[in-house]
């Protein structure tokens, strides 16, 4: 019983002793400077994807005519005609429901002021603009 204990304990110290070699190995040796490291730049892709991201929460919030409307008119570019005969409604309410989807969009804090932006340049001209 005491041999065994004792084997147990080599094993132990064997495997303490070569994960704190495996640590001293990979130990990178930090420098000091004045100031701290710029950050890397945030690539235009990743950029995309949290906009996407952030849209896309966004979209969820809407109440569903609504965030159906948004996404025929201006993701999938139907005409008010197109989304009015899809949802079984007439134009002018595609037309209400788009503006307050729009206005919602445009006050989600997840938003970026790009991504407001290029909601605003898709309404079109005197329709669904801030009141």
């Amino acid at each position: 019983m005491q041999a065994e204990q004792e084997a147990q304990f080599q094993e132990f110290v064997m495997l303490v002793s070569c994960n704190s070699d495996r640590f001293r190995k990979r130990r990178v040796a930090e420098a000091l400077t004045a100031s701290p490291p710029e950050r890397a730049g945030c690539d235009d892709a990743v950029r995309r994807a949290d906009e996407r991201s952030a849209l896309l929460g966004a979209l969820g919030g809407l109440p569903p005519r609504q965030r159906a409307v948004v996404v025929m008119r201006y993701w999938e570019d139907l005409s008010e005609a197109e989304v009015a005969e899809v949802l079984g409604c007439s134009p002018g309410t595609v037309k209400s429901q788009a503006a307050k989807g729009l206005e919602k969009l445009r006050r989600y804090p997840g938003l970026t002021r790009a991504m407001d932006g290029s909601l605003r340049s898709r309404t079109p001209s005197g329709q669904g603009g801030t009141r």
